[in-house]
């Protein structure tokens, strides 16, 4: 019974509830529709039924809850849910520990909600469709004879390509970068006096990154600095994939740093992202919730996000078992899409399009169950070019040859070089 809820008139909010009698949401519990819980401090309806998963929270799936107001009490917010979990994106998320989700508290807004958009857009790559296109290029790939090109002046001589991600920046053992980039300061210099455009990603699977070696925000943001100065690329990708990198204090470190980085060189800020299709009962994918807060603190902090990218990849046969990688990505980009609103208060459809990214691995995946063929190629540059996202990616130009075995090297699927990078380019036709 919910008859002491009358809705009360604010000045910043046209309803507001007292919450006393709202069961706080909780992980575990099956949900009908038309159930109302509280959390954050914010009432929330059930619009489907579903049982709660940890990484689910009701604020970053408006699938499944629909935001009905704040609680006039500061008593009635409810729980932040389990903290932990040490499984990534490919975990069936009925089997690990939650992502953070309580870590959302206080980003956005006042009382948790999405703050003021200071999200932008990046025209980088992006040719005459407004689609940035920059495939992954392995800074340990260079004057590497096993991959199809050695160098960057090589791979467009041999391609036409002339946009490509630099994979990855690392902490170079302290709060410094790593000097992939800057030995090979010709080749860079040659590939944009040529026209070419280049991204540096920093972060990915393994290593250690540079936020989680510096002590402090303005020690990151000066190392951050100093890799612009000596490098001159200053559109930035941050690939946080990490658990370790998505707690609390490292999220407002980096954002912190990276709000400093901006206001002083202007450079683009993206990040890089894992994200789930729905499951097979519908349960909304997306984002995971510690990848919400990643991108909330960032916003939280001023920082204008050019693009949240999301890794459309090894999501696990708990997901991709019988289903076409093309469409899972789609699916992703979906409930990412409401995400993205719910992060940016205003955000209009289109926009929250155009912020959207995704990056798929070619051909076989680390999950060895999933493939993702020419024709899923051909169907996620369709959905890009209807939605209009902001960035089409993938994992990685140095494998789009033929050949098997070694997934660092090949897809495994290909039936020439370079056969994904010209279906991919005519994203930008």
């Amino acid at each position: 019974m919910e008859g002491n809820e009358t809705p009360s008139p604010s000045a910043q909010e046209p309803l507001a509830f007292t919450c006393s009698q709202v069961p706080p949401w909780a992980e575990g519990v099956s949900y009908h529709a038309k159930d109302k819980v509280k959390y954050l401090g914010r009432r929330y309806e059930c619009i489907q039924a579903h049982t709660a998963l940890s990484v689910w929270p009701p604020d970053i799936v408006p699938a499944l809850w629909k935001d009905t107001g704040k609680c006039k009490t500061n008593g009635g917010g409810g729980t932040g849910g389990s903290s932990g979990g040490t499984g990534g994106a490919a975990a069936n998320p009925g089997s690990g520990g939650s992502a953070g989700a309580g870590s959302m508290a206080g980003a956005g807004g006042p009382d948790g909600s999405g703050g003021t958009s200071t999200f932008g857009s990046s025209a980088s790559g992006s040719g005459g469709s407004g689609i940035e296109y920059a495939p992954y290029f392995y800074t340990w790939g260079w004057d590497n004879t096993a991959y199809p090109f050695t160098s960057l002046v090589d791979l467009r001589n041999k391609s036409g390509l002339d946009s490509v991600t630099l994979a990855f920046v690392l902490s170079d053992g302290g709060c410094a970068p790593t000097q992939d980039i800057q030995q090979h300061a010709s080749d860079v210099a040659a590939f944009r006096s040529s026209g070419g455009k280049l991204k540096a990603s920093f972060g990915g699977a393994n290593g250690t990154y540079l936020e989680s070696a510096c002590g402090s925000a303005t020690d990151l943001a000066a190392a951050i600095k100093a890799f612009i100065s000596n490098t001159g690329i200053d559109d930035l990708d941050f690939d946080v994939e990490q658990w370790g990198a998505m707690t609390a204090d490292v999220n407002a470190r980096r954002s912190k740093a990276l709000a400093a980085v901006q206001s002083a060189t202007g450079a683009k800020v993206s990040f890089t992202l894992a994200a789930m299709p729905r499951d097979k009962w519908g349960t909304p994918g997306g984002l995971t919730a510690a990848g919400v807060d990643v991108v909330r603190s960032a916003v939280q902090a001023g920082v204008t996000v050019s693009h949240v990218n999301l890794m459309v990849m090894d999501c696990s046969a708990y997901y991709s078992d019988g289903q076409a990688m093309g469409a899972l990505a789609i699916s992703a980009l979906a409930d990412a899409h409401a995400q993205m609103q719910a992060i940016a208060t205003g955000l209009s459809d289109a926009d929250a399009w155009a912020m959207l990214g995704a990056t798929p691995m070619l051909g076989h995946n680390d999950v060895a169950s999933e493939v993702f063929t020419q024709d899923d190629a051909r169907t996620l540059v369709e959905f890009a070019r209807q939605k209009k996202l902001g960035l089409l990616s993938f994992w990685a130009i140095d494998r789009d040859q033929p050949g098997s075995g070694d997934l660092g090297l090949y897809s495994a699927v290909n039936h020439s070089t370079f056969e994904f990078h010209h279906i991919f380019e005519t994203v930008r036709q």
